[in-house]
């Protein structure tokens, strides 16, 4: 049935030979498939061979991959795999399982990748939809991705591996989603023991299977999704959403303008914390993520959170007013002893506490052995 629904599944993500294969899939830790495919072609183009990647200038490469997140682990996972794969593999990708898991950045699951749509080797690749159908669909109990992939090896013969992935991946990204699944258009749905716990009309299950294809022409589809946004406020869906097809900038211009039409603090605040984890986690962008928590102190000026994640930042920056600001909020909330906090920031920083802030606190600073400690 899912091949019948799914019958162009495929893997998603463009490549020429396992080497693009093997960078392209560690590329898409956390990041789309879609996004990956934007940033490849000027990536190939500079490094066609793995003594390229090995010999890459890392401050380069990590320009090169930014928009995928997590440059700097993804920089140094690429450079440590081709390093390997030219020192102990005489520069070609090995095709055995056994092999590509003692590569740095490669596990189990970009191993199987490699080997199902690289090499012809049948393998099952447990992410995060796999594991998750297989649960839903109950084909396994298991959590450990190992352990799923044993289980689904069981089930099915081993011609079908690989396609059975690729088609799984598919269902799970076009209709059987995590939160809220299609179940009124599941090709599966008869067979399936969660049936039921997304939208069982037809009519209303297909608008929200066309905002998961993101089909931005459906008016239908696109008053639905308003409706989510507007009568649910589930903002982990709306996340999801937009996290699917990389348009992280696009959500965070719906926070803020959901930040600006509220009225509620709570809400306020809670729509400014999840703004700064998407700038520092998804857009890697230090300073809107401190903009954020920074508007979050303009809302709460006791909010200990803000205080306790802006500190460090104003230390290593050296911003003396502002850390003045964030320390008064903590030395207000934090139930340990005021002396021991600052001397504890002061240490963790490797940075002093300025002369005229100790002094305007009651405090002198005294330096013993390059370490700053305060005295009441």
């Amino acid at each position: 049935m899912l091949a019948a629904a799914y019958p162009d599944a495929c893997c998603e993500v463009d490549f020429d030979g396992p080497l693009q294969l093997l960078v392209a899939t560690i590329l898409s830790a956390q990041c789309t498939d879609v996004r990956v495919n934007q940033v490849t072609p000027a990536l190939f183009r500079r490094y066609r061979s793995a003594a390229d990647f090995a010999a890459a200038e890392r401050g380069e490469l990590e320009t090169l991959i930014k928009p995928c997140g997590f440059y700097r682990n993804k920089a140094a996972s690429i450079h440590g795999m081709a390093q390997a794969v030219c020192a102990e593999h005489e520069g070609q990708v090995p095709d055995s399982l056994a092999e590509l898991v003692t590569l740095p950045g490669v596990g189990r699951k970009t191993a199987n990748v490699v080997l199902g749509n690289a090499f012809g080797t049948p393998g099952i690749t447990v992410d995060t939809h796999v594991g998750r159908l297989s649960r839903r669909l109950g084909w396994t109990a298991n959590t450990d991705p190992v352990a799923v992939e044993r289980d689904l090896c069981e089930l099915f013969p081993k011609s079908e591996w690989t396609m059975l992935s690729h088609r799984l991946i598919f269902h799970g990204r076009r209709c059987c989603k995590a939160r809220r699944p299609a179940c009124g258009v599941c090709p599966v749905a008869r067979y399936c023991p969660a049936y039921g716990i997304g939208p069982t009309d037809p009519a209303q299950a297909e608008a929200w299977r066309k905002v998961l294809r993101h089909n931005a022409g459906d008016l239908h589809a696109e008053g639905f999704l308003r409706e989510l946004y507007l009568r649910r406020r589930d903002w982990d869906a709306l996340q999801g959403l937009y996290g699917d097809r990389g348009d992280w900038e696009g959500f965070v211009r719906l926070l803020n303008q959901n930040i600006e039409r509220t009225s509620d603090d709570d809400e306020r605040v809670a729509l400014l914390k999840r703004a700064a984890r998407v700038f520092r986690v998804n857009l890697d962008n230090e300073a809107g993520a401190v903009d954020a928590w920074e508007r979050i102190l303009d809302v709460d000026r006791d909010n200990i959170d803000a205080a306790r994640t802006l500190a460090p930042h104003y230390t290593r920056t050296e911003q003396w007013d502002a850390l003045v600001r964030v320390l008064e909020v903590m030395l207000r909330n934090e139930p340990e002893d005021p002396v021991a906090l600052m001397v504890e920031l002061a240490r963790v920083n490797e940075v002093a506490v300025n002369a005229d802030f100790a002094k305007a606190h009651g405090f002198t600073i005294v330096l013993v052995e390059q370490n700053f400690r305060f005295a009441a």
